[in-house]
């Protein structure tokens, strides 16, 4: 009796254990279910974080090549326009101040220049001949009072005269053995004793004097005296 109840409580009792184990293996799977489920998800948002960064990246991509090539085609039409506007400034403006003849004002005006040079040339050569007195020592440019300070460009350059205003203060005041002829020449002995010239007479033959020694063609003098 008793052995024979062992027995029916221990065979009674496996049908309760068979449903506790099924129940703990169902739990089980469901929660490895559970688990790859929500492995799975995660992988999902994972990848489509990526993926929204990668997105995100191309995006950005594409506006900064969209900016920078707004960027260069606005600096390349800069840059035309600038080249286009220099060559028509040079072209409209530069190129007609250069090539057009001069107004008739400013024809007149070197006309008028050109005139008087001439006038100036021939009044200073009519002094040197006549009431200057020069050609007496400076007959053909030279010097017969003192050697080595003849009327070539390099005798006077090298006695200190660089320009027609030296020559003009040399006539006019006198130096070393050389009278002056200017009114305002002053001191006893440093003055010529015959009339006097006036300061556009000084002007002129001056400016005959450096003209004439400055033509380096031979027998500049000579030719200018004729």
């Amino acid at each position: 009796m008793g052995s024979s109840s062992l027995f029916f409580v221990a065979k009674s009792s496996s049908p309760s254990s068979e449903k506790v184990e099924m129940k703990t293996k169902k739990a089980m799977k469901l929660s490895s279910h559970s688990t790859r489920s929500t492995r799975r998800n995660f992988g999902d948002l994972s990848l489509h974080r990526e993926e929204g960064k990668e997105e995100r990246d191309n995006h950005d991509n594409r506006l900064k090549s969209s900016s920078l090539w707004q960027l260069h085609q606005k600096h390349q039409k800069w840059s035309s326009t600038v080249f286009v506007s220099s060559w028509c400034f040079v072209a409209c403006v530069l190129l007609p101040m250069h090539f057009s003849p001069p107004s008739p004002a400013t024809a007149s005006t070197m006309t008028m220049e050109e005139d008087s040079n001439i006038s100036s040339m021939n009044n200073g050569k009519a002094l040197f001949k006549g009431a200057g007195g020069c050609i007496g020592c400076h007959a053909a440019g030279g010097n017969i009072v003192e050697a080595g300070k003849t009327l070539s460009l390099q005798d006077l350059r090298k006695n200190g005269a660089n320009g027609k205003e030296d020559v003009a203060e040399v006539i006019s005041l006198g130096k070393n053995k050389m009278p002056g002829y200017g009114e305002n020449c002053v001191g006893k002995g440093k003055c010529t004793f015959a009339k006097r010239l006036t300061e556009k007479e000084i002007d002129d033959l001056s400016a005959f004097v450096w003209n004439v020694a400055n033509d380096e063609s031979e027998s500049s003098w000579a030719k200018a005296l004729e």
